[in-house]
């Protein structure tokens, strides 16, 4: 990622202001190749910026069992919520409480 694609919005002409957020969302986006549909907030790339606007489109695992490496984990409020990519997972260590994140899939 290149950081004036990607953390940064282009304003015009020589104008670039800081993206506003933890940029969690977009570092998912770009990791898992989502591009923003329509006129949504996105970077000069076209990857989306916000974790609300990943949520359309993808399932929820509902089942601990069901959970993989490359999952999205999203933070339960989402009013301010984070998100993430999984990159290890064993069941019997318990390292996520389905009720503290949601993991959903594209």
């Amino acid at each position: 990622m290149k950081s004036k694609d990607c953390f940064i919005w282009y304003l015009g002409g020589d104008k670039w202001e800081p993206v506003t957020g933890t940029g969690c969302a977009h570092f998912v986006a770009h990791e898992k190749n989502i591009r923003a549909p329509g006129r949504v907030e996105h970077c000069l790339e076209g990857f989306l910026v916000r974790v609300v606007d990943l949520l359309p489109g993808l399932t929820e695992v509902k089942e601990l069992r069901d959970v993989k490496p490359g999952d999205i984990y999203i933070t339960p409020d989402r009013g301010t919520a984070c998100t993430g990519l999984l990159v290890y997972w064993t069941a019997e260590e318990h390292i996520l409480n389905s009720k503290e994140t949601n993991l959903i899939r594209e």
